[in-house]
């Protein structure tokens, strides 16, 4: 008994400073070391009034199942795809490939697309790489992103660390943009000496083979320095920076080696203003400056027979807080406290030793906000608990491929009459090639 007392102390004290030890100061972003400025993200301010207290009780049900990420990773080429409803206006779109292929013995070819679209992020890219092998540790990455239109095409250089088979240390600098001054359809430019780029470094492992599957550990950090962007058709600047970093990871507690503990942790700022200097520009001098903090902690539990079926129980926390200063000194605070529980019940055998499963799953958003109300969606709360119970059922097509489809339910609309119970839902899909 004292036993187990103390492991689960131990757990207890690994998932509190998970959340707790990184200051306020996520989906999480998919390939980090890729996130670059875009014309959609220079073409508005971040929209504060469209997130509501139940926006982030949509990401957390969304999230790729906790095992997706260290297998996406481990393998040489796959593919994975995550929609879901936010409202009747917007999907949450969420969906990776990648693609990697030997040339030579020392060169190798690099593929990478991806797509991240939700209120937070924006960003879509497809990336084409060469990887040089400069010795057993090191090689040379040259990669970049063509496109119709040369204004967007970016370029980049990476040096490629490689501690192991399966752990590499990526450090970077992409050129933005890089053609736009010289080959340019439209009349914008970016002012000399204020041309985007962006750098930093990514460090991914995953298991080895003689190790436990399905762990996984990457951390990031991305720093994106003052953009000016002139608009001289239109006569206004606009002017851009960003930092982000995060970590994120899936691994079996080194004392109690049937337990997996998932952490993301993901800390930006960004900032962004419109500065006109024409008397008839469209637009109007404005700044937004957006703190976003983002953690997630669970806890997948060794299997257990619940109705005579294998089931794993996976309970977790989060916490999510969002900052937002504007030009005239108003801010909005945004602040989350998200508890989740899933049920993953073993389901049908659909092929020979591989079964698909049904999840039930229920969470609980501690929501609240305080600043300037002009800043806020015109219904939002001061705080709220928010309530979503889940259902999903994943197909395991064979050990290659799965499809999971979630339908949500608001027991708050039930109980107080206002509403269905049908909340919204998601698909996720998933192949290796």
């Amino acid at each position: 008994m004292r036993i187990v007392i103390r492991n689960l102390f131990c757990l207890y004290v690994i998932v509190t400073i998970s959340l707790l030890t990184v200051s306020e100061a996520s989906a999480f972003d998919i390939f980090p070391e890729f996130h670059t400025l875009t014309e959609t993200e220079a073409s508005a301010l971040d929209q504060t009034s469209i997130i509501d207290s139940e926006y982030q009780s949509d990401v957390i049900t969304y999230m790729r199942p906790s095992p997706w990420d260290a297998e996406f990773h481990a393998a040489p080429m796959a593919y994975d795809l995550t929609f879901g409803s936010f409202n009747n206006t917007h999907f949450l779109h969420y969906d990776r490939l990648k693609l990697r292929k030997s040339l030579l013995d020392t060169l190798e070819f690099r593929f990478t697309y991806f797509k991240e679209r939700d209120f937070d992020t924006d960003q879509t890219h497809a990336i084409l790489e060469l990887v040089q092998k400069l010795s057993p540790r090191l090689s040379l990455s040259a990669y970049g992103q063509p496109s119709h239109y040369k204004r967007q095409n970016d370029l980049g250089i990476a040096l490629l660390v490689h501690f192991s088979d399966t752990h590499e240390l990526r450090i970077y600098n992409t050129w933005v943009d890089f053609t736009r001054t010289e080959h340019n359809d439209r009349t914008d430019t970016y002012v000399k000496g204020s041309e985007p780029i962006a750098f930093g470094f990514t460090d991914r492992w995953y298991s080895p083979k003689d190790s436990t599957p399905g762990q996984f550990v990457e951390t990031y950090v991305r720093y994106e320095p003052p953009v000016r962007w002139d608009f001289r058709y239109d006569g206004y600047e606009y002017k851009y920076n960003k930092l982000t970093v995060g970590t994120g990871s899936r691994l079996v507690l080194p004392w109690w080696p049937e337990i997996f503990l998932n952490t993301r942790i993901q800390y930006s700022r960004k900032f962004e203003a419109f500065e006109p200097y024409a008397v008839d520009s469209p637009k109007e001098p404005s700044s937004l400056e957006r703190s976003l903090f983002k953690s997630a902690v669970s806890v997948e539990l060794p299997a257990r027979k619940i109705f005579g079926r294998q089931t794993v129980i996976e309970p977790g926390l989060g916490w999510f807080h969002r900052l937002w200063h504007d030009r005239e000194n108003r801010s909005l605070d945004h602040r989350n406290l998200v508890a989740n529980v899933w049920f993953k019940f073993q389901g049908p055998e659909r092929v020979a030793g591989l079964h698909d499963e049904i999840s039930l799953g229920y969470e609980t958003t501690f929501f609240s906000s305080s600043g300037d109300r002009a800043l806020a969606a015109s219904e939002l709360k001061a705080w709220a608990v928010e309530h979503r119970a889940n259902l999903r059922y994943t197909f395991t097509f064979n050990n290659r491929a799965a499809l999971a489809v979630t339908v949500s339910g608001d027991p708050d609309s039930l109980v107080r009459g206002s509403g269905g119970l049908f909340e919204g839902g998601n698909g996720q899909f998933r192949v290796f090639f």
